[in-house]
């Protein structure tokens, strides 16, 4: 049965692909199409390459028990995303922000370069800081990812954007941020195909950036220990060697199967093991929020990790071993198959309401929605919602203060002066 659920899961992506062309095609369903690329790889890919190379075995933990009952797990919650988004309300395409206010450019470039001093300053430098307000500042290299997006959006100056992308990347890397870089080369992707929507009539051209792209990908997720590290000697260029280790992104840098059918292992085999009931979904945000200093004896730890602990049998070296499991696996967590099908579907017409205020004006409403979906790359492969509520919150803040640093466009009106009749 597991080739019937692989096969399955596989048809679900083409009768997706086929709604979406019959429908607009991708402008008309970015969200979903966006979120349709991360499940094929994550869900799919990763349970196609665990399966036809038997890899059931990671370390002392097997999955060869258990991987039936994970396709079929990752068929109907993805079936249920698909009928989330296809049954949501279509409409005509609504604004978050009005067109009342004038892009003030200048001040995104300066908020680009205090961030990146800042931070610079932070990784490089004995800053003296501690406790919450270090975590806090420390944070706000996620407002690099929007405003270098930002930058590249408003068509600024070609230097200070190559800059600006190089130093950001640099500062990604050395802090051991993988997804910080994807998440940048993907906002910028985007903003790109829509600049040139005629991108499958040059193929080669965008074959070609598409490799580039992939290899930068590559590039940062093999070498992101060493680059952390300072290790230069270490870091690898070619990923085609007789033993190399672009398997293991594959396999293992860029799968979550492991953890989340792990999981459902721990479920499946102790019928006791209890749910979290939502905790960490709807509570666990509030305790991320709150300065450590109001903890004397420190944050609870969520319901979910300890679950995931467990579930590679509650060691320290298996905790260390383990990965982050999807959203899809961290409904189950909270509430069973009921929160998997529920929310997954809940999810998909999220999305459609999304889409439905998908405007890409080149201002305020375009970086705002790179925003909310470049942070979905995040949610869907951390599944952890509390820390995706803190990230889409530090990519979303720059853009509220941008807007509100702006000048109205009535205060940009010369108003005539009163005729004075003698």
């Amino acid at each position: 049965m597991e080739e019937f659920w692989l096969v399955l899961l596989l048809a679900q992506f083409p009768c997706y692909f086929i709604y979406v062309l019959a429908n607009g095609g991708i402008p008309k369903h970015t969200y979903f199409s966006f979120c349709l690329m991360l499940y094929f790889f994550y869900l799919w890919l990763a349970a196609y390459n665990t399966w036809t190379s038997k890899k059931f075995i990671f370390n002392n933990l097997t999955l060869e028990d258990i991987m039936e009952e994970g396709l079929m797990f990752y068929n109907i919650a993805l079936f249920c995303f698909g009928m989330g988004y296809i049954l949501g309300t279509t409409k005509t395409p609504k604004p978050f922000f009005k067109d009342d206010r004038v892009f003030n450019d200048k001040m995104l470039m300066q908020m680009t370069i205090l961030f990146l001093v800042m931070n610079y300053g932070f990784r490089f430098t004995n800053t003296g800081l501690s406790g919450s307000l270090e975590t806090y500042l420390y944070l706000t290299q996620d407002f690099l990812i929007i405003l270098t997006i930002g930058v590249y959006s408003r068509n600024l100056n070609t230097w200070f954007f190559i800059v600006d992308l190089a130093s950001s990347i640099f500062l990604f890397s050395s802090n051991f941020f993988r997804y910080r870089i994807i998440l940048t080369l993907m906002g910028v992707g985007l903003i790109y195909i829509k600049r040139n929507p005629d991108i499958l009539k040059q193929i080669g051209k965008y074959a070609i950036i598409g490799v580039v792209a992939g290899y930068a990908i590559l590039f940062f997720t093999i070498n992101r220990k060493p680059m952390a590290d300072g290790d230069f000697d270490k870091i690898k260029w070619s990923f085609f060697e007789k033993k190399d280790n672009l398997d293991e992104t594959v396999s293992s840098e860029g799968s979550n199967l492991l953890a989340d059918f792990m999981v459902l292992k721990l479920y499946r085999d102790d019928l006791t093991y209890p749910h979290d009931w939502g905790e960490t979904m709807f509570y666990f945000p509030f305790i991320r929020a709150i300065p450590g200093n109001f903890f004397p004896e420190g944050k609870p730890y969520p319901p979910s990790l300890t679950t995931i602990i467990n579930a590679f049998g509650a060691t320290k070296e298996a905790a260390n071993a383990g990965r982050a499991v999807t959203n899809t696996v961290e409904f189950y967590i909270a509430f069973g198959w009921a929160g998997t099908i529920f929310f997954m579907f809940l999810f998909g017409n999220i999305l459609k309401y999304l889409q439905n205020r998908w405007i890409m004006d080149g201002a305020f409403n375009e970086i705002f929605q790179i925003a909310i979906l470049v942070s979905l790359f995040q949610y869907i492969t951390r599944g952890y919602f509390p820390q995706y509520l803190t990230h889409i919150s530090y990519l979303i803040v720059p853009v509220f203060i941008l807007r509100r640093l702006s000048p109205l466009r009535e205060d940009l009106t010369v108003k005539p002066k009163k005729r004075i009749i003698v």
